[in-house]
C-alpha cells in the first residue's frame, strides 16, 4: 500500500527531474568530491559527440580541458574557452545523505553576446577614432543645449581646449552679437530637425570664421536624446569665391572696355574703307579694299563673340524683355545675309508661317543673334542647293507662343560622331590646322548658351554629305493688344487683293511653297508651276476661260527658259501682256532693272522677300497706270513712297541739333515739326497726323521722359498709340531702362547716324494705305510691331553680325578721352561726313553755325560755374558734348563730358580746371578749323 504509493511518486519525481535535467541547452555536469562525473545532461554529450558511458567516471578536468589543480569553484563566473566556444561557469552545491556534498556545474554559452560585445566595441572606437580625427569640427548636445562632447578639430577651429568646452552654452561659446540670434534659432530648430546653414562664428580670440553649418537631432528608440552638429571651415572657399567673382568682374570690366577701345578704331577702318570703296578704283585697289574690309569685319566680329562669350561665363549678360515683330526679325536676318549666299549662287529662303503671332515680347536682339550665328553657318558650310529659314508655332496660349525656329541647309553636314561636341566652345567639325573653314567655334557656344538662358532649347539633325538641320524651340510673351494710330486715310486703289489672282513661278520647290504662303497671307488666290514654258500655257488658258491673272511673281533664275526669257515671251503676246510681272532674283546684277524696264516688267525685287515688302509691290504694281507710271517698282522705290506724306515731330532743344535732324529727315522725305521744350511735344503730339516723335531726353521745362510719361497717360484716354523714338548723348547703361519706363518705343543714341535713323522710323512708322482692303492682321503693315533690334547696323559700318549703335542692347562706345592718340587732331571731318548723308556744303554751313555760337554757349558754362549751379553747367556741357560730337570734335567732347559728369555728382571743387580745359580745347578746335581752310 502507503510504501508502493511512495516509491511510484518517488519514480515519477525522479523521471521528471532527469526530464527536466536533460532539457537544458547548457551542458550541466555533477561531480562527486574527487571532481569526477557522476551525471551531465544531453547537452554535454551532444557537445562531446559521445555516449554517457564515455563520460561517466572521468574526471571533470579531463572533460572540460583545465588545470586539474584548480578547484571547481575558482572557475565560477570565468569566461571559459571550451570546444570553440565561449561560456560563463556557475557552480551549485548538492548536499548528500550524511552529510556530504556534490557539485553540479552549469556552462553558460556566451559566444554570440561576446562577439556583439566585441563587435559593438570595435564600432565604437572606428566612430569614435572618425569623430576625433575628422577635419570637420563636431559638437554633442544635450537636451539642456549644454555641450557633452567634442573633438580637436572643433578646438583647433574656434582655440578652444577641452575643459573650456565640455558643459558650456555652445550659443554663447562661438557667436558674438551680430550672430548670436541667428545661431540660437538654429540651435533650437536642430533639436526638432535637420539644420543646414552659412554663417560666421567666432573664435576664442574674436575673430569670425565663415562655416558651413550642418546639424541633426540625436534620437535612439524614439527618445530624443540631444543634437549633433558639424563645422567645415570654408574660409578659403569663401577667399577663393570672392577672388574669382573679383577676378571675372575684373576679366568682364576689362573686355568691355578692350572691346569698345578695339571697336572704335576698327569702325573707323571699316568705315573708311567703306568710303574708299565709293570712290573710282581700279580693278586691283578694289581688290585689295575690299578684301581688307572682308578682314576687318572678320575681326569685329570675333571680338564681339569674345565679349559676349566673356559676359555669359561671368554671368553679367542679361536678357531683354521689349516688344518686338517676330517676322520682321526672322525676315531681317536673312535678307542681310541673303548677300551671302547669293554670293555663292544659293537659294535663301525664309518661311514665317502665317498663322504664328507677330507681336510678342522677348529679347529680339540675342534671338537675331542665334539666327545670324546658325545662317551664317548655313552659308559657310553650303556650297550649292539651298538655305531654309522657318518659323512655325508649337504651342500657343491666350499670352504666350512657343516658337519652332530652325536653319535648313544642303551643306557638307556633320558626323554623328562630331554632333555631341558641336556646341562646345572652340570647336568645329574639322579641328584641324589645316582645316578648310575658318571661325572661331564660339557662335554655336553662345547660342546654345543664349537659348538655355531664354528657358529654351537647341539641337541639330545632320547627315553628311546631304546637310543639316538646326533647330531651336523658344517661348515669348503675346504683346496686350493696342489700337494703332492711323497715318494717313485709306487711299481707295482699283483692286481689291481679295479678287486678284496671282501666279507664283519658281523652279525651287520651297521657293514656291513661300511664296505661296505669302500671297495667300494678302488675301489673293495663288497658283505655282515650276518652269516658265509652264506659266505661259497656264496664263493663256486662264485667259482663255475668263480669270486671267493679274500678277506674276516671276523667278529669275530657272532652267532652260529663264525669268527674262519667260517676260520677253510673255510681254510680245497680246493676250498676255497686260499682265502685271514682278521678278524676282536671288542675284540680282546693276543694269538688269533698266533691261526688265525696257521689256515691260513692273517690279524686281532681291530674294528672300519679307512679307511687307511683297504686299507694297502687289499693291504698288496694281495701282501703277501707263500715263503716271514712276518707273518699275524696286525696293528703293518703296521705300521711299512710305516716306511720302509722313509727319514727323522733332523735339529738340538745341538749334544745330535741331537744324540738322530737321534737314536729314526732309532730305529723305519726311515732312518735319520742330519744337524746342517737352511742354510743346506734349500739346503738338496731340495731332493724329504724326506718324512719329523724335524726342530729346534733356530739355528745359520739361525733359522728354516726363514729356513721354504724359504722352502715355494721354492714350489711355485716346486708345491710340504714336511711336515715340529718343534721342541722347548720354548713351550710358541704365538709359534704355529710363526711356523704356517712360514708355518710350526706342532709343537713338547722338550724334544722330542718318541710317540708323531711318531705320528705326522705317522700324516704328505706320505706312500710308493705298488700297481699299488692308492687309490681314498677321501681316505685319505696320512696322512698328515693334522690333527696334535691327540685327547689322544699316549703315554698313559696323559689319554683318554687329547690333547696330542704336539698339537698346548695344553696349554705348565711350566718348573719345582727349588724350587718346586717335584724338591728337580736335576733329576728324572725314569720319563726320556720312551723318551729314555725305554732303560736304551741308557739314560746312553746320559747322560754322556751331563756331560762330560757341563763344556765347562758353560763356554760358562760366556764368553757370560762377553762381555755382551744378544742374545748369551739366546741362550746358551735356549740350555742348552733343553738338560737337556731329563734327567727331573728340577732345572737345570730352571735356565737355567731363564737366557733365562731375556736375551730375554735384561737387564743382574742381570744376574750374575742366572748364579751363574746354576752352583751351575750344580754342584748339578754332585754329585747327582755321588752319585746315574748311
Amino acid at each position: 500500500g502507503r510504501q508502493q504509493r511512495l516509491a511510484l511518486v518517488v519514480a515519477q519525481a525522479k523521471k521528471e527531474w532527469e526530464t527536466i535535467f536533460d532539457s537544458f541547452s547548457n551542458p550541466i555536469f555533477v561531480s562527486d568530491r574527487e571532481g569526477r562525473i557522476i551525471r551531465c545532461n544531453h547537452a554535454v554529450a551532444d557537445r562531446l559527440n559521445t555516449r554517457y558511458d564515455n563520460i561517466l567516471g572521468k574526471p571533470l578536468s579531463e572533460a572540460l580541458t583545465f588545470d586539474p589543480q584548480l578547484d571547481v569553484d575558482q572557475l565560477r563566473g570565468r569566461e571559459f574557452p571550451w570546444l570553440g566556444r565561449l561560456y560563463e561557469i556557475s557552480t551549485f552545491f548538492l548536499p548528500e545523505e550524511g552529510g556530504g556534498t556534490r557539485d553540479l556545474i552549469m556552462l553558460h554559452d556566451i559566444t554570440e553576446r561576446k562577439q556583439a560585445e566585441i563587435e559593438t566595441k570595435r564600432q565604437k572606437q572606428y566612430f569614435e577614432s572618425l569623430v576625433q580625427n575628422s577635419p570637420v569640427a563636431i559638437v554633442v548636445l544635450d537636451n539642456d543645449e549644454k555641450i557633452v562632447s567634442s573633438n580637436p578639430a572643433f578646438e583647433h577651429l574656434y582655440g578652444y581646449v577641452s575643459a573650456d568646452i565640455i558643459g558650456a552654452d555652445l550659443d554663447a561659446l562661438i557667436t558674438n552679437e551680430e550672430t548670436r540670434a541667428e545661431a540660437v534659432r538654429y540651435t533650437q530648430e536642430v533639436m526638432q530637425q535637420a539644420v543646414h546653414a552659412i554663417g560666421k562664428r567666432k573664435r576664442k580670440d574674436g575673430s569670425l570664421v565663415d562655416v558651413e553649418i550642418l546639424g541633426v537631432p540625436v534620437i535612439v528608440d524614439g527618445e530624443k536624446l540631444g543634437a549633433f552638429a558639424m563645422y567645415h571651415d570654408i574660409s578659403e572657399i569663401v577667399r577663393a569665391r570672392h577672388e574669382a567673382e573679383d577676378a571675372n568682374r575684373a576679366k568682364s570690366e576689362f573686355l568691355a572696355n578692350m572691346s569698345h577701345e578695339i571697336r572704335t578704331p576698327m569702325n573707323g577702318v571699316i568705315g573708311m574703307l567703306d568710303l574708299a570703296l565709293d570712290t573710282q578704283l581700279t580693278k586691283e585697289q578694289r581688290d585689295y579694299l575690299q578684301t581688307s574690309l572682308h578682314s576687318a569685319e572678320s575681326l569685329l566680329t570675333l571680338l564681339n563673340d569674345i565679349l559676349d562669350f566673356s559676359k555669359i561665363e561671368a554671368g553679367r549678360l542679361e536678357l531683354e524683355s521689349v516688344n518686338f515683330n517676330l517676322r520682321t526679325a526672322v525676315e531681317d536676318v536673312a535678307s542681310m545675309l541673303a548677300g551671302r549666299a547669293q554670293g555663292k549662287g544659293l537659294e535663301m529662303i525664309c518661311l514665317v508661317h502665317p498663322d504664328i503671332s507677330s507681336d510678342l515680347r522677348g529679347d529680339p536682339g540675342r534671338l537675331r543673334q542665334v539666327l545670324v550665328n546658325l545662317v551664317g553657318n548655313a552659308v559657310k558650310f553650303t556650297h550649292q542647293g539651298e538655305i531654309v529659314i522657318r518659323a512655325e508655332p508649337l504651342e500657343e496660349t491666350d499670352d504666350r507662343v512657343k516658337v519652332r525656329f530652325s536653319v535648313q541647309d544642303t551643306g557638307i553636314g556633320i558626323p554623328r560622331e562630331r554632333q555631341a561636341a558641336i556646341f562646345e566652345r572652340f570647336t568645329q567639325v574639322d579641328g584641324s590646322t589645316t582645316r578648310q573653314y575658318g571661325g572661331t567655334g564660339l557662335g554655336l557656344t553662345i547660342s546654345l548658351q543664349l537659348i538655355e538662358m531664354m528657358g529654351g532649347r537647341i539641337g541639330l539633325e545632320s547627315k553628311p554629305g546631304v546637310g543639316s538641320t538646326f533647330w531651336f524651340a523658344v517661348q515669348f510673351e503675346k504683346q496686350p493688344r493696342r489700337a494703332k494710330r492711323e497715318t494717313g486715310p485709306l487711299t481707295p486703289g482699283p483692286f481689291n487683293l481679295t479678287q486678284t489672282r496671282i501666279l507664283v513661278v519658281d523652279d525651287n520647290q520651297t521657293n514656291r511653297l513661300v511664296l505661296e504662303k505669302s500671297v495667300q497671307a494678302l488675301g489673293s488666290r495663288v497658283d505655282t508651276v515650276e518652269s516658265g514654258a509652264k506659266a505661259i500655257a497656264v496664263l493663256r488658258h486662264a485667259h482663255r476661260t475668263g480669270d486671267p491673272y493679274h500678277v506674276l511673281l516671276l523667278d529669275m533664275q530657272m532652267p532652260l527658259m529663264d525669268g527674262e526669257q519667260t517676260a520677253r515671251a510673255i510681254k510680245s503676246d497680246p493676250a498676255l501682256k497686260e499682265i502685271k510681272i514682278i521678278v524676282l532674283t536671288s542675284m540680282g546684277q546693276r543694269g538688269d532693272a533698266n533691261r526688265l524696264e525696257r521689256l515691260g516688267v513692273s517690279g524686281y525685287l532681291l530674294k528672300p522677300i519679307k512679307q511687307q515688302m511683297l504686299f507694297d509691290a502687289v499693291v504698288a504694281v496694281l495701282n501703277q497706270k501707263e500715263e503716271q507710271s514712276i518707273g518699275i517698282i524696286t525696293r528703293h522705290v518703296l521705300k521711299e513712297k512710305r516716306k511720302v506724306g509722313q509727319r514727323i515731330l522733332l523735339a529738340e532743344d538745341n538749334p544745330i541739333n535741331q537744324k540738322l535732324a530737321v534737314i536729314l529727315l526732309q532730305k529723305a522725305g519726311f515732312s518735319v515739326d520742330a519744337v524746342e521744350t517737352g511742354a510743346q511735344a506734349l500739346e503738338k503730339s496731340g495731332d493724329p497726323s504724326y506718324s512719329a516723335v523724335l524726342m530729346d531726353v534733356q530739355m528745359p521745362d520739361m525733359d522728354g521722359l516726363d514729356a513721354t510719361r504724359l504722352i502715355r497717360e494721354r492714350e489711355l484716354q485716346t486708345g491710340y498709340h504714336i511711336p515715340i523714338i529718343a534721342m541722347t548723348a548720354h548713351a550710358m547703361q541704365g538709359d534704355r531702362e529710363r526711356c523704356l519706363d517712360a514708355g518710350m518705343d526706342d532709343y537713338v543714341a547722338k550724334p544722330l547716324e542718318p541710317k540708323v535713323l531711318f531705320s528705326a522710323l522705317d522700324r516704328w512708322i505706320v505706312p500710308q494705305k493705298s488700297l481699299a482692303k488692308a492687309p490681314p492682321d498677321d501681316l505685319p503693315q505696320d512696322d512698328h510691331l515693334s522690333d527696334f533690334f535691327q540685327a547689322g547696323d544699316e549703315s554698313g559700318l559696323f559689319g554683318e553680325s554687329t547690333p547696330p549703335a542704336s539698339s537698346l542692347t548695344e553696349e554705348p562706345a565711350p566718348v573719345a578721352r582727349a588724350d587718346s592718340p586717335a584724338d591728337s587732331l580736335p576733329a576728324n571731318f572725314e569720319l563726320a561726313l556720312p551723318r551729314f548723308s555725305g554732303d560736304r556744303e551741308f557739314m560746312k554751313q553746320m559747322f560754322l553755325e556751331f563756331m560762330e555760337g560757341l563763344p556765347q554757349r562758353q560763356r554760358e558754362i562760366h556764368a553757370a560755374l560762377d553762381e555755382n549751379d551744378p544742374n545748369r553747367l551739366g546741362r550746358l556741357a551735356h549740350n555742348l558734348k552733343g553738338v560737337t560730337l556731329n563734327f567727331n570734335a573728340g577732345p572737345l567732347a570730352a571735356a565737355a563730358l567731363s564737366i557733365e559728369q562731375l556736375a551730375a555728382r554735384e561737387d564743382l571743387t574742381n570744376a574750374r580746371a575742366l572748364v579751363d580745359r574746354l576752352d583751351a580745347e575750344a580754342a584748339r578746335l578754332a585754329d585747327f578749323w582755321s588752319a585746315e581752310g574748311f
